[in-house]
Formats: C-alpha cells, sequence, structure tokens
C-alpha cells in the first residue's frame, strides 16, 4: 500500500492539507504519519469489507466507513487550489468507488436481514 512510502505522503500532503475535514492531521503529526493514520484506515475498512461473507453487520461498517472515506476523498477537487487535470482525473474515480461502497453496505444490510 503507498500510504506508507514518502512519495505518497508527500503527493497527498496538497490535497489533505487544504482539507477542511483533515487538514488537522498536520498539526497533531507529520506529513508521513498522517498518510500512514490514512492507509491503515483504508486497510481497517477494506478488511471489514472483506468479512461480509462471515459478519455482513462488521461489512456494513466497512461500507459506511468507505462511504465516507470516499466522500472526503471527491471533496478534494474542491478544496484543493490549483488542481491539475490529471488529480482531478484520478478523484473523480471515488465517485464511482462511493457507489460500490454504498451498493456493499445495502447487500450486507440484506444478508443482516435474511440471517434473522
Amino acid at each position: 500500500m503507498t500510504k506508507f512510502t514518502e512519495a505518497e505522503a508527500i503527493a497527498i500532503q496538497p490535497w489533505v492539507a487544504h482539507s477542511p475535514l483533515l487538514g488537522w492531521l498536520y498539526v497533531v503529526t507529520s506529513t508521513q504519519a498522517a498518510s500512514s493514520v490514512l492507509g491503515v484506515i483504508e486497510l481497517a475498512l477494506g478488511v471489514l469489507l472483506a468479512l461480509r461473507r462471515w459478519s455482513p453487520r462488521l461489512s456494513i461498517i466497512g461500507s459506511l466507513g468507505a462511504c465516507i472515506m470516499f466522500v472526503i476523498t471527491f471533496s478534494f477537487l474542491f478544496t484543493t487550489p490549483n488542481l491539475s487535470m490529471d488529480a482531478q482525473g484520478f478523484l473523480m474515480k471515488d465517485l464511482l468507488l462511493f457507489g460500490a461502497a454504498a451498493w456493499t453496505a445495502a447487500d450486507s444490510l440484506r444478508a443482516t436481514n435474511r440471517d434473522r
């Protein structure tokens, strides 16, 4: 996962620094540590999503967490000044990923209702 590399930490720094929701990370920690925190969150959400077969309830939490994460990263399009066209295109994927996370939340919710 690239969030744990120096290059990725530096690459996401302008996006995170200008975010009203995440900019505080750089007040309490270094650029690399903030990137690592985000990486741990992403990995944790991925594990929760992967648990759907065994624990749909945990998967719902992961899916909703992923929805929140994708809304935040999509918001970088509006909060980061002078964003390149390449970066804009890269961030647009988060709109599609938000839809996928919302779908997995609904699917996991249906699974929990079937289990009852």
